[in-house]
């Protein structure tokens, strides 16, 4: 791994296998989630950026990278529980925790059910209410993607590579895309592979997450212009629902905020001067 010098290991989770890494204990503890058919290992720059003064650690969602697989048990609540389990587990003290896409919605909900456990969040490119994540799901654009995508999950990378649906992925990630895609239980598109978003998120009320939260949150929108989902509307709604709650727009990078194309400054920079605030 570079000079990236972290551990990995193994963490059970309601039956489930997760592969957890963290780094040295170099300070407070911070927990990064990564999101939805991605893998841990997207976020190194983050990793490597604050490995010498935070306590770092991450762990691939269950389905996802080298956890185990759980057929059938692939929603929204699965992925909260299992964050629960590890967080309460490996930390005595409260932990700030970043959460890209729906790892950021796990910090959230985090938040909400064990606020002593949780210092503060860091949400990346999330949507803010339920209904307008079922929309995405339910979007006949977004069916076709991960139609396709199911197909290619956990096959060789040089067919991910070289199939169709990966011209339509920058070309600056992806190479991280298909790695991630080689690692993931196709089953975890199950959901987003029919369009069925009003039952992947029928037990999540986005809303009412954010309204029992009391920590410090900062949210970071990718920019839309290059494919950020995070709209004003979001951001609006979320700060009226949040008690301590600031937003930064990371201008150039879309939904995955720089971290698949090398071009993670924005997010680093705005992580670190809120970290460094707490």
């Amino acid at each position: 791994m570079g000079e990236v010098h972290i551990r990995e290991f193994e963490f059970q989770s309601s039956g489930v296998a997760l592969q957890a890494v963290e780094g040295p204990a170099s300070g407070p503890p911070l927990l990064l989630l990564h999101g939805l058919f991605d893998r841990w290992q997207t976020l190194e720059p983050i990793i490597e950026k604050f490995r010498g003064r935070w306590r770092v650690g991450g762990l691939d969602m269950r389905g996802h990278g080298r956890s185990g697989r759980a057929r059938g048990r692939y929603l929204p609540e699965h992925y909260f529980r299992d964050t629960a389990e590890y967080l309460c587990a490996r930390f005595d003290e409260p932990v700030a925790i970043f959460g890209h896409s729906a790892g950021g919605l796990a910090a959230l909900w985090c938040a909400a059910e064990y606020p002593g456990r949780v210092r503060a969040v860091i949400n990346g490119d999330l949507f803010c209410s339920s209904e307008r994540l079922a929309a995405l799901i339910r979007h006949p654009r977004s069916v076709a993607f991960y139609r396709e995508a199911k197909t290619l999950a956990s096959q060789p990378i040089e067919r991910i590579l070289t199939s169709e649906l990966a011209n339509s992925i920058p070309e600056a990630g992806r190479t991280t895309w298909a790695e991630a895609l080689n690692q993931l239980d196709p089953e975890t598109m199950s959901y987003h592979a029919r369009g069925a978003g009003d039952a992947y998120v029928e037990s999540v009320d986005v809303g009412g997450i954010l309204t029992r939260i009391s920590c410090p949150v900062l949210l970071l929108s990718g920019d839309p212009a290059y494919g950020g989902i995070m709209n004003d509307e979001d951001v609006a709604v979320a700060c009226s629902r949040l008690r301590d709650a600031c937003h930064v727009r990371l201008k150039g990078v879309g939904h995955n905020l720089g971290l698949f194309s090398g071009a993670a400054d924005p997010l680093l920079r705005a992580m670190g001067e809120f970290l460094e605030a707490l």
